[in-house]
């Protein structure tokens, strides 16, 4: 019987980096899953490398839309064909430690009263050359404390419950930001979350965020926030702005 579901979407993908995400999870000492590959759209030549790299490991299952719906749409249409009781992220450019999957699902076994587990990540800037460790909140009233703020919450390090997904799914109206939407969504409603201390995912940058990525981000912010929040939001705008356009263009 399946116990955890894997959810990967796939675009405009950069193949050695699919490769490796792909096989970082199949190499997971936790062995007691799935892995759903969502074609997003995604062109004939990286479509048929997808079908070619599905042939590595019977747990690998294949979705495709004729058209690309964008990463909300696709999640929520794996995680309704999905099997495990617990959901896991995974992108097509970050890569997952060998013992990634079996840290969090252990923890989420032993601490019932957390819904969502995320964990630090090493964030490879590769467009810069740069790396760095994440030092994220880790408790969940830690974490509630900075939602409002930031996103503390990587994505592709998330591992939850399936109930969650079943009650609350992503947003199609984003684009972008859509995990940190939802993360806003489920703080209101006393969902709990924890993330692990030790790096277990790298998260690799290929390019400096976007106005589009900010726009979502501010978006969620002043969808989610309480009056008082919005106005420090809109106050600090300029300073996002020019952090956008340093991290452009410097």
């Amino acid at each position: 019987m399946i116990e955890t579901s894997v959810l990967l979407s796939c675009y405009k993908s950069n193949i050695f980096f699919l490769r490796k995400s792909i096989k970082s999870l199949l190499n997971q000492e936790y062995k007691n899953f799935e892995l759903i590959i969502i074609i997003d759209g995604a062109s004939e030549i990286l479509s048929k490398k997808i079908y070619q790299l599905s042939k590595l490991d019977k747990r690998i299952k294949i979705i495709k839309n004729k058209f690309n719906k964008g990463l909300s749409y696709s999640l929520n249409k794996a995680f309704k064909v999905s099997k495990g009781k617990f959901i896991v992220r995974a992108d097509d450019d970050d890569f997952s430690h060998k013992n990634r999957l079996k840290k969090q699902i252990s923890f989420l076994k032993k601490n019932k009263k957390i819904d969502i587990i995320g964990t630090n990540a090493i964030v490879n800037l590769i467009f810069k050359k740069k790396k760095f460790i994440t030092n994220f909140p880790i408790t969940n009233h830690e974490i509630i404390k900075s939602l409002p703020f930031y996103n503390p919450i990587i994505h592709s390090s998330v591992c939850l419950r399936k109930k969650i997904l079943s009650k609350y799914t992503y947003d199609i109206r984003y684009k972008k930001a859509q995990d940190y939407e939802l993360w806003m969504r489920l703080k209101k409603n006393n969902i709990s979350f924890f993330n692990l201390t030790e790096p277990l995912v790298t998260v690799n940058k290929l390019k400096p965020i976007s106005f589009l990525d900010l726009k979502y981000d501010i978006k969620v912010k002043l969808n989610n926030n309480n009056f008082k929040n919005k106005l420090l939001i809109v106050l600090k705008l300029p300073i996002l702005l020019f952090q956008v356009l340093i991290n452009n263009y410097l």
